[in-house]
């Protein structure tokens, strides 16, 4: 669990089609919601391809954009 909060950046209104991590993962078989965040974090980093979607926190909830 993290000390100092998340590492995505916060949002105060839910967009339309947000879904958590694990919903997204399983819409699109992509294994655990663990996976989702690890490409989103690779492409932060530089190391990897931008997913299609963007993930941000919502009242402590991490929820995928899809773009």
């Amino acid at each position: 669990m993290r000390i100092k909060g998340t590492k995505y950046e916060k949002i105060e209104k839910l967009p339309d089609g947000a879904v958590t991590c694990r919903e997204y993962a399983e819409r699109n078989e992509l294994g655990s919601g663990a996976y989702v965040q690890v490409k989103y974090d690779r492409f932060l980093n530089g190391k990897g391809k931008y997913p299609g979607y963007d993930i941000r926190c919502w009242n402590g909830i991490n929820v995928v954009i899809q773009n």
